[in-house]
C-alpha cells in the first residue's frame, strides 16, 4: 500500500525535491499556507505534550489532560505528524536520521492500535523541517523519510510538505529554516508553527535516555509519560573536550 499525494500514487524517491512538491498543486499550496502562519507560544500549563529529539507519542481527543502536542528546535531535523480523519488520533515525532524507518513504522502501528474500532478514515502524513544547510543533511533525511513512506505496507497521504526551499530563507547570507516547531490542538486538529517556554516534564533525563540508547522511543502510553530504566557512565573524555581550544572542539 503506498504512498498518495493529491490521489496519486507515488512510485519514486524524487532527487529534485522542489520540483517534486511543484509537481502537486495542493500540497504546494498547503505547505505554503503553513508557512505563511505566525508562530504561537505554548505555554507548559496549558496540558502540553512537548516530543523531544528522537521522540514520539501518539494522543486522541479522548486523552485526559492533553490539549496540545508538538516539538521544537528542528533545524536539520524533521517534524513528522500523522493525523488519523476518522478517529482523530495525532501520532508526532521528532526525526533526527536516527532508526528513521523504525521510528515511521512504529508512529503508522501506534495510529492504527489507538484508530481501532473507531469511526473509518485515512492517515493523512504532514512532514515539516530541514531547510537548504551547507552540508545537506536536511535534504538526506528528506529522501530518506519519503524513500520510507513508498516502501510503507500502509496507505499514507502526504498532505503538508514544509521542507527544503519551502522552509528555508536567507539572512545575512547565511540560511535558517523558517519553522523550527509545529503544535496540535488534538481536539480540532490544527496545525501550526510553535514554540515552547518548557521541554519538560523531566527534559534532561529523557535527553540522557534518548542519547544513551541511541534510538527512538515512544514516550507516552495509556495516558502517563514513561522514561524506561537506562544505565550511564562518566565520560572521563568530557574533562579533555572542556579544556580543549575551540578549534579541536568545532571538529568534533
Amino acid at each position: 500500500m503506498p504512498l498518495f499525494v493529491n490521489g496519486q500514487q507515488v512510485t519514486y524517491v524524487p532527487q529534485d525535491i522542489m520540483k517534486f512538491v511543484s509537481e502537486y498543486t495542493d500540497l504546494a499550496i498547503a505547505s505554503e499556507k503553513l508557512r505563511s502562519l505566525p508562530s504561537k507560544e505554548i505555554r507548559q500549563d496549558g496540558n502540553v505534550l512537548y516530543v523531544g529529539q528522537r521522540e514520539f507519542a501518539a494522543v486522541s481527543p479522548d486523552t485526559e489532560n492533553i490539549d496540545f502536542i508538538g516539538t521544537d528546535d528542528a533545524t536539520t531535523c524533521h517534524i513528522f505528524i500523522i493525523k488519523h480523519t476518522g478517529s482523530g488520533v495525532v501520532c508526532l515525532g521528532h526525526l533526527d536520521g536516527c532508526q528513521t524507518k523504525k521510528m515511521i513504522c512504529d508512529m503508522v502501528k501506534r495510529t492504527k492500535k489507538l484508530s481501532h474500532g473507531g469511526p473509518d478514515g485515512r492517515m493523512e502524513v504532514i512532514l515539516v523541517g530541514g531547510f537548504l544547510d551547507d552540508r545537506a543533511l536536511s535534504k538526506q533525511l528528506t529522501l530518506e523519510v519519503i524513500r520510507t513512506l513508498i516502501n510503507i505496507n500502509d496507505s499514507l497521504y502526504l498532505t503538508v510538505a514544509c521542507f527544503s526551499d519551502m522552509n528555508d530563507m536567507v539572512r545575512d547570507g547565511v540560511h535558517f529554516p523558517i519553522i523550527y516547531g509545529i503544535a496540535v490542538e488534538i481536539k480540532t486538529g490544527e496545525l501550526f508553527p510553535a514554540t515552547f517556554n518548557d521541554k519538560g516534564p523531566d527534559a534532561n533525563i529523557r535527553s540522557a535516555a534518548t542519547f544513551v540508547f541511541n534510538e527512538v522511543r515512544e514516550i507516552f502510553t495509556d495516558g502517563f509519560l514513561r522514561i524506561g530504566p537506562f544505565d550511564w557512565s562518566p565520560n572521563h573524555a568530557i574533562i579533555q573536550y572542556v579544556n580543549a581550544p575551540d578549534s579541536v572542539i568545532r571538529q568534533v
